[in-house]
Formats: structure tokens, sequence, C-alpha cells
């Protein structure tokens, strides 16, 4: 097909095409997203210990042993603690290199704090909300029913209201 045409460069813009189009239908683009923060701070020594933390995880759900499952939760534990470390002197050393330049300080800063659950943030201020809705509407109600007998008690008398 590309015999067809007589300028090199018609030639080469109809191969790029027809190239172009059998890639997109055989081996097209996929975009894929990253779902979570780079973590900078974690070493080699660091992704070994969860290597050993995953194999007594496996060999503890396999086993059902409890020396077993006393191990994967003390490797649990340390790669909780070599990772609280390994952050806490990422920021720092950040922190130290920015030299009083507050875009840096404040991306670092934005970097450490975690971003709240929203859905669990508005859920927990929805209980909030009908918690308070249900106090002060019980408010009322118990203070009808509790006001004939505290008037007896402190000796006053009700008034009574007439409609017209």
């Amino acid at each position: 097909m590309i015999n067809f045409f007589d300028d090199f460069d018609d030639k080469v813009h109809a191969y790029n095409s027809l190239f172009t189009d059998v890639l997109s239908i055989h081996a097209p683009v996929k975009l894929t997203k990253i779902k979570t923060r780079p973590n900078p701070y974690i070493t080699q020594e660091i992704k070994h210990l969860m290597n050993t933390r995953d194999r007594w995880r496996k060999r503890a759900i396999k086993t059902m042993d409890k020396l077993h499952w006393n191990a994967y939760r003390f490797f649990r534990q340390e790669v909780k603690r070599e990772i609280r470390i390994a952050e806490q002197e990422y920021v720092r050393s950040e922190l130290s290199n920015s030299k009083r330049n507050t875009n840096s300080i404040s991306k670092v800063i934005k970097r450490c704090v975690r971003k709240k659950n929203v859905q669990n943030a508005t859920t927990s201020e929805d209980a909030m909300a009908q918690a308070n809705n249900d106090f002060y509407t019980s408010v009322g109600k118990t203070i009808a029913e509790k006001a004939p007998t505290l008037t007896e008690k402190l000796g006053f008398t009700a008034l009574t209201t007439t409609t017209a």
C-alpha cells in the first residue's frame, strides 16, 4: 500500500498511520492510576523485613501454630517500628535541607499529614447530629412528664392556661 505513493514524505506518513492503527488495536495504551503515595523512606532492609513478616504470616495461617503467630506478630511490630523511625528520619532530613524555604517546608508537612477518610468523617458527624437531635427532642417530653411531681415536691402551684 505504501508503494502507491510517489513522494517519500507521503510514504512515511502512510506507514506511520498504518503502524499506529495496528498498535492501537493490538497493543493499546493502558493508563494506570497510582493509588498510594510513594514512600521514599522505605529502604531495602524494611522491604526485607516486610517479606519476612509475610512469610511468617503465611506459615502461621498454614500451620495455625502459636509460635508461628507470635513470630508473625513480632515481625509485624518490627516493621511498624522501623517504618515509623525511617519516616521520622526522612522528615527531619527534609526539614533540615529546606533551609527556611517555607514552600518546601509546607510540602514536607503536607506529605506527612494523613488525609482524613471523608466518608467516615461525615458518618461520625451524622451520628453526632442525630444523637444531639434525639437528646434535645426528648428534653421537652421528659420535662413535661416530671413537671407535676416537681411542682408538688417544691410546693409550687401549676399555672393553667386557657385556650380561647
